[in-house]
């Protein structure tokens, strides 16, 4: 079971810290890593650390899955009572087949299985269950060899 803090905090500010820190594996992969959002974005509610957590998997991945020269864009906007944070990179995407098993625990799809990429096929399944666990929603859209965008919604603070 995992427990929750429920704590206002900026998601942009978060999301800055966390691509601050994968700029030099993004630079190492020839990748082009950019934030879009307003300079000022209200607060949400939820646990940063864990949040953190799930913005780590979902950048390292969008990274480690395009191709040399490729870009990624990480965008954060207000939604009606909540802020959608997403990623969209350029890289091998997902084939339709395995769309479904996505956030499966130990799953890793096929194209990526076949390439020399190391992971475990836990962290979506992870990241998930922290996006849900805090009123949230995860998703994702992809095409195989274009790329892929996941997604995640959580509640704005009540302040």
């Amino acid at each position: 079971t995992l427990v929750f803090k429920h704590e206002p905090f900026s998601l942009l500010n978060l999301s800055k810290d966390v691509i601050n820190s994968y700029t030099g594996l993004a630079g190492a992969a020839n990748v082009k890593l950019t934030i879009n959002a307003a300079s000022t974005l209200p607060d949400i509610i939820g646990d940063r650390g864990r949040v953190a957590m799930v913005i780590q998997n979902l950048t390292d991945n969008a990274i480690r899955y395009t191709k040399n020269g490729g870009e990624i864009m990480i965008t954060v906007e207000p939604r009606k009572l909540e802020l959608y944070w997403a990623i969209k990179d350029t890289g091998l995407g997902i084939p339709e087949a395995h769309q479904k098993f996505i956030f499966d625990r130990f799953f890793r799809a096929s194209n990526v299985s076949q390439e020399d990429f190391h992971g475990s096929g836990i962290g979506l399944y992870i990241s998930k269950l922290i996006i849900e666990g805090l009123g949230g929603k995860i998703g994702f859209q992809s095409k195989e060899e274009k790329g892929s965008t996941f997604w995640f919604t959580l509640p704005l603070s009540k302040k």
